[in-house]
């Protein structure tokens, strides 16, 4: 069964296409980056993967929990039926989205305990394991403010873990990070993937791409202009669009 896929998935915003009749499938354990130039629609795409977006036409599936937006009507019964895919995946957006009154503990443990009814001290345990497991053992007891910008980051992926989804969904995870940051994050990401999390990685940072991904996808203008592992996609040639794309990143990628 793959982790998550997406057929013929669409969505627009008034006469704006942002994503564009688009169909994949990710694999169990893979870490698959999903790259383009600004505005091209990438964001738009992972949010419309566990139900932020409501798509206009197309269908997800996350494990075995699937929607067809022809079988629903109505923003309301969207909602309803979308619930089981958010209860699959993690989302970690480019803001911390941090309590700044609560402890990292604290943020961690909310999901749980007000989604999940999980008990108190079941609750605590968890989320010290996610915690530790990024990394951030040691940092339980601060408030948000308390830590530096690639900790929160890893903070927020601790929360997002702490529901133990499927798939885990990153948009653009480093963008708000001075560049002195951005590695910790990454190397937390890469970590994951060692311990086989499947992860859809929203990013500009091509060098990570390169190097941790097991497949890269180019959206360009809401479409698929290319989709293959990540070895073919850095040596292609007669593809236009990974030609100009990757053309400000030779010698840097």
């Amino acid at each position: 069964m793959t982790a998550i896929s997406a057929r013929n998935l669409s969505k627009r915003f008034g006469h704006v296409v942002a994503v564009n009749d688009v169909t994949f499938e990710v694999e169990p354990r893979e870490l698959l980056a999903i790259v383009g130039p600004s505005g091209c629609g990438k964001s738009t795409l992972l949010r419309c993967l566990n139900g932020l977006e409501m798509f206009d036409a197309g269908g997800v599936n996350v494990g075995d929990a699937g929607v067809s937006r022809a079988a629903i009507s109505g923003h309301r019964a969207f909602e309803r039926a979308v619930h089981p895919l958010r209860q699959r995946t993690g989302m970690v957006f480019q803001g911390f989205n941090l309590f700044g009154h609560l402890t990292v503990l604290q943020n961690v443990m909310l999901a749980l305990r007000v989604v999940k009814k999980m008990p108190l001290r079941q609750a605590e345990q968890v989320a010290h394991e996610q915690l530790a497991r990024v990394g951030l053992g040691d940092r339980a007891g601060y408030r948000p403010q308390q830590l530096s910008g690639g900790q929160q980051q890893r903070a927020a992926i601790a929360r997002a873990l702490a529901t133990n989804p499927s798939v885990m969904l990153y948009d653009e995870p480093t963008s708000a990070l001075d560049p002195t940051l951005v590695r910790e994050v990454l190397l937390t990401m890469r970590r994951l993937h060692d311990e086989g999390v499947t992860q859809l990685i929203v990013t500009h940072e091509m060098r990570f791409a390169r190097e941790a991904a097991d497949r890269i996808m180019l959206l360009d203008a809401g479409k698929i202009a290319a989709l293959m592992p990540t070895a073919e996609f850095f040596s292609h040639r007669g593809n236009a669009h990974i030609e100009k794309f990757l053309e400000p990143f030779r010698g840097v990628a």
